[in-house]
């Protein structure tokens, strides 16, 4: 829980930056913030809470590999194409491993917490995760697109952390459900 909301600080820290700086270099001062903020993240989850895998790692480099640009060439959309990359990629990687593998990351992720859950119960809790990732990637474009670059900063650092908030309780509330159903 604690990972979790390191991240979403991380996210937080960059939308506030962006709005607090002036306009001409808002990109490239959040994108610092963005850094600072990501390598703080770093160092207390592997040290503090859980020692991160080489996968976990190798992320973090990659969210870096975007977040330089953004600083060096003071432009947002290196942070964008990383997100909208990161989004797609998790989305078709969730599908794949689901039906060719047999591996159901939501699982992994909530197992601890909800037991009982039938498997077609596990399916549905994946397939709303999956329908989150792409409310986030189509209210991103939405947000950039059609209203502005500030907008699609807000929709990323706030909303969309609420949005993958109420996501993960009706997800935990229908794996509760089904496990009651199942018991029956």
């Amino acid at each position: 829980m604690l990972s979790i909301l390191l991240s979403t600080l991380s996210g937080l820290i960059f939308c506030i930056v962006y709005f607090m700086s002036p306009r001409e270099v808002a990109a490239e001062y959040s994108a610092i913030a963005l850094t600072i903020a990501l390598v703080i993240e770093v160092l207390i989850k592997n040290f503090f809470i859980k020692k991160l895998t080489p996968f976990a790692w190798f992320m973090y480099v990659i969210i870096l590999c975007f977040t330089i640009p953004s600083i060096i060439f003071n432009d947002i959309k290196y942070i964008q194409i990383k997100f909208y990359l990161f989004k797609v990629i998790f989305i078709f990687a969730i599908i794949i491993l689901m039906h060719k593998f047999n591996v159901n990351i939501m699982q992994k992720v909530f197992g601890w917490l909800i037991k009982g859950v039938s498997e077609h119960g596990w399916f549905v809790i994946n397939y709303m995760f999956v329908v989150y990732l792409v409310i986030a990637v189509l209210g991103a474009l939405y947000s950039q697109y059609a209203i502005s670059q500030e907008a699609w900063v807000l929709f990323k650092g706030v909303i969309l952390p609420v949005i993958g908030g109420v996501a993960t309780l009706i997800m935990i509330a229908y794996g509760f459900y089904d496990a009651r159903k199942t018991k029956k």
